[in-house]
């Protein structure tokens, strides 16, 4: 699919599978040039142009990808529009409803860019990239059950300023994100936040030169014992994989004539390639 100005253009953020429908948000286009969320049918080929943003329900997602919400509603946020600073928004693909769920109000943070994370407490959580007690940003939760907003907690400049990008939620149980600003070299910072304990704590001031500076990036976890290469075969005799691990060129040799389809799958279980042999 080609995008257009008409029905949406420039898209940031990531696409979310549900069954067979793409969905997703652009920063551009539309019927306001506000940008729109989309769906894309993959069994047929279709695009459609769910709702248009017209700066008094949101404006101009950026990178933040749409995520599903445990209710079943789609939830994302736009960096302008609603009543000034940007919003939190829901869409029923249910019912085809557009809902605005929160607007940003500068003193408790302003203009998003990253995705929403829903944490295992069942709560939203997001950072904004202004706004807050000094102008920095903040990190915020929205709980769906009760429909409250909370500032959680306002970046200053020294602990990490301006973050753009999405938290993510560790194997821990805590949340880490970074910050495009601020810091001890004023480079940004590894961060994490303890839901329980409510408990902020810098874990790496970037250096520029020296390790990064300046992080426009999701952060992702992996277990320790992760390796790079491809699990033996347990019937060495029949299949044969090399080099392991591999860069650019995979050769894999079957003895038998047993299978009639090749499938690679990533270590998420995500298909990668498919043949039929």
């Amino acid at each position: 699919y080609n995008f257009t100005s008409l029905t949406g253009m420039q898209p940031y953020g990531r696409l979310l599978q549900i069954t067979t429908k793409l969905y997703g948000t652009t920063s551009d286009g539309g019927t306001t040039n506000h940008g729109v969320i989309f769906s894309f049918d993959l069994s047929t080929q279709t695009y459609s142009d769910l709702h248009d943003f017209i700066g008094t329900d949101g404006a101009n997602p950026s990178y933040g990808s749409l995520i599903l919400g445990i209710d079943g509603k789609l939830y994302g946020t736009t960096n302008g529009g609603g009543i000034t600073y940007g919003d939190i928004f829901s869409y029923d693909i249910s019912l085809n409803t557009f809902s605005v769920v929160y607007n940003f109000d500068n003193t408790h943070g302003s203009q998003p860019y990253g995705s929403l994370l829903q944490a295992t407490d069942g709560k939203l959580y997001g950072m904004s990239y202004n706004g807050g007690l000094d102008s920095a940003g903040v990190i915020y939760s929205y709980d769906l059950s009760s429909s409250t907003y909370t500032d959680l907690y306002d970046f200053d400049g020294t602990h990490g300023s301006n973050p753009m990008r999405e938290l993510m939620q560790g194997g821990n149980g805590l949340l880490f994100g970074t910050t495009w600003n601020g810091g001890a070299n004023n480079f940004g910072v590894f961060f994490s936040y303890n839901i329980i304990t409510n408990t902020y704590s810098v874990l790496y001031n970037f250096q520029s030169d020296v390790n990064g500076g300046n992080p426009q990036s999701d952060l992702v976890e992996l277990p320790d014992n992760l390796t790079t290469g491809i699990k033996p075969s347990s019937n060495k005799e029949e299949i044969t994989i090399y080099p392991n691990p591999a860069s650019t060129t995979l050769t894999i040799h079957q003895s038998t004539n047993s299978s009639n389809q090749l499938i690679i799958t990533d270590v998420l279980g995500n298909e990668v390639y498919h043949q039929t042999i």
